[in-house]
């Protein structure tokens, strides 16, 4: 038992041996110990840590991802006392700390990582979590901790350029909404990768009837972005011109009418999207629904005749990746995005 409950305990037995000898009656004692029971509790710690990671053992160089639920001690429900966990990294063989770090606690929850960076050693980690109001002067009782496993990883050798030159290229097209539209601006993306499935960046044009009109390259990790209204009576097709000058890739099929969905911008209370069709259809009215792990959070209606833009909520959405799917009026699926939401 441990000192401060023994302690109690002697109190509320001394407590209870006087007020019987003076005759107290019961509910006189019972609120006597409900009144020192309280006194103590709320002296003590208000708040308990619960830890969770993502798995329990890990490379160097690995992104270690981790939740924690920062409760009042006496309710279980999320405490909104602690605005800062502190994080700690410690390996057990040497009782020594490699990392700390502070991460913002948002409604008595916290979604973070930490890179277990190359410097780090074979062996067994502490990963441990507090905050102001869990660990108090000689207490470590309210130390959130989780036990995992590191193996440090051999790098491999970089990979030179003729390396890269000699790969096979991958290089993927991705419309936005799925296909392209004729005679609407149309946002394509794309993604290159080598032979071993490592991003390639690369550089090149959009020819249309032979003709160069866009120059685009990578903007990050082999992927990148250009945006072009194509018509139906053209043809279309990409080359590159770094690393390799001879590869050429076309388009997908171009459709005469349809609808595009597209994401325009993005911050931690909304997403925009604007929904766009071409001249050939009549004005509909159109459904843009959001949903995540198979929870629908939300329902746009909204009628369009050339474009309409959508200003979705997704405050109250958990982070993962959310899908945003058009419909018609008799429902029927005309667009899907796919948007990380609350990173």
């Amino acid at each position: 038992m441990k000192t401060n409950q023994l302690h109690l305990l002697i109190c509320i037995h001394t407590i209870l041996c006087s007020f019987i000898c003076s005759g107290q009656s019961q509910d006189s004692i019972a609120n006597i110990i409900t009144a020192q029971f309280d006194t103590f509790v709320n002296q003590g710690d208000s708040n308990n840590i619960y830890l969770q990671t993502n798995k329990g053992i890990y490379e160097t160089e690995e992104d270690l991802w981790f939740k924690a639920y920062v409760l009042d001690a006496k309710t279980l429900s999320p405490s909104f006392l602690d605005k800062t966990l502190f994080i700690q990294l410690i390996e057990d063989s040497t009782n020594q700390t490699v990392i700390e770090e502070k991460h913002a606690i948002e409604n008595g929850f916290v979604n973070g990582h930490i890179f277990l960076n190359d410097s780090l050693k074979n062996g067994t980690y502490s990963l441990i979590a507090y905050s102001a109001n869990t660990i108090k002067t000689n207490t470590k009782n309210y130390y959130a901790i989780r036990k995992i496993q590191l193996f440090k990883i051999a790098k491999e050798k970089q990979e030179t350029v003729s390396t890269i030159q000699d790969s096979l290229l991958q290089f993927s097209i991705f419309p936005e909404s799925g296909y392209l539209i004729s005679g609407i601006p149309n946002r394509v993306a794309f993604k290159a990768t080598n032979s071993k499935g490592k991003p390639l960046n690369v550089s090149g044009f959009l020819y249309k009837n032979n003709v160069p009109i866009i120059n685009f390259k990578s903007l990050h990790a082999g992927m990148g972005n250009f945006q072009f209204i194509p018509q139906l009576k053209n043809n279309y097709h990409i080359k590159l011109s770094e690393p390799y000058s001879d590869k050429t890739f076309s388009l997908p099929e171009i459709l005469p009418k349809g609808n595009l969905l597209q994401l325009l911008s993005q911050n931690d209370k909304y997403i925009t999207f604007k929904i766009s069709q071409s001249q050939a259809q009549e004005k509909q009215t159109v459904y843009l629904r959001a949903q995540l792990r198979g929870t629908v959070y939300s329902l746009a209606i909204g009628d369009i005749e050339k474009e309409l833009i959508f200003k979705i909520p997704i405050n109250d959405m958990p982070q993962g990746i959310a899908e945003f799917t058009l419909f018609n009026s008799e429902l029927k699926p005309l667009a899907e995005r796919l948007v990380y939401v609350n990173p």
